[in-house]
């Protein structure tokens, strides 16, 4: 699996060990895309999706 680079969306909501932080700017993280779709299956967000996230060229 190909590693890829994601910038999440400021003002997205995540949690760590459930408490909740917003993303106060655009963040790049980088990961594959399964695992990606997967932690943001799993897990409350404000994004519906993770394909609203964009891909870094």
């Amino acid at each position: 699996m190909k590693e890829q680079k994601f910038v999440i969306k400021k003002g997205t909501i995540i949690k760590i060990k459930g408490l909740p932080f917003e993303l106060v700017q655009d963040t790049k993280v980088s990961g594959t895309y399964e695992n990606y779709k997967l932690a943001f299956s799993q897990s409350e967000h404000s994004l519906p999706k993770p394909d609203q996230a964009a891909p870094l060229p």
